[in-house]
């Protein structure tokens, strides 16, 4: 067995979880965060614009959130991986996504609508613990996005089998969030 230290380790329990379970039930996990997220979130608070995350097999969707804050006339944006670089695009609706690099929904074709700062950012991972620290893919690309760009308050997302009471492994440059969020709780950082 490996190390629990060890971010792989977190890595693979994580999607070896997720991967047990239905779509229906993904759905279901999916629309229940909507309502742990606007219970629990004031977008009266000078949310303006917000940074959103096209899901796939692996995450639990945040489809129902994003498509409540465009209702809300927010401005909500989306990731393209550029020249091995994050940057995000605003959308008008989840119709202005296609499929992008790594098989992932993105805004499609050359949009002129690139926002370098947030009010929000809802950020997926593979793993959190309740201090907010994260474990993602590996790739770095929302901790160097981060380092260059503002963002007021960050918010973990993850099923709630994918928050841990102990301590991840962490390394210097891991940016931490201020709250994780999942389908039954949202979890203030200690």
């Amino acid at each position: 067995m490996q190390h629990q230290s060890d971010k792989k380790y977190f890595r693979l329990q994580s999607v070896k979880k997720i991967k047990v379970l239905s779509d229906k039930q993904k759905q279901e996990c999916s629309k229940k965060l909507m309502h742990v997220f606007l219970d629990s979130v004031d977008l009266t608070k000078n949310i303006k614009s917000v940074a959103v995350y096209a899901y796939d097999s692996t995450e639990i969707s945040v489809d129902f959130i994003a498509e409540a804050l465009l209702e809300q006339g927010l401005t909500v944006s989306f990731p393209v991986i550029e020249s091995g670089a994050m940057s995000f695009y605003a959308v008008k609706s989840l119709s202005d996504l296609s499929l992008g690099c790594y098989g992932i929904r993105q805004p499609k074709g050359i949009l002129a609508n690139k926002v370098d700062t947030f009010d929000l950012m809802l950020i997926p991972g593979r793993a959190f613990d309740t201090l907010g620290n994260r474990i993602g893919r590996g790739a770095g690309y929302y901790d160097k996005f981060l380092e260059l760009h503002s963002c007021t308050y960050k918010v973990g997302v993850a099923f709630d089998f994918q928050v841990y009471s102990k301590v991840l492994p962490v390394e210097s440059h891991d940016i931490a969030v201020k709250a994780v969020m999942t389908e039954k709780k949202f979890y203030k950082a200690d």
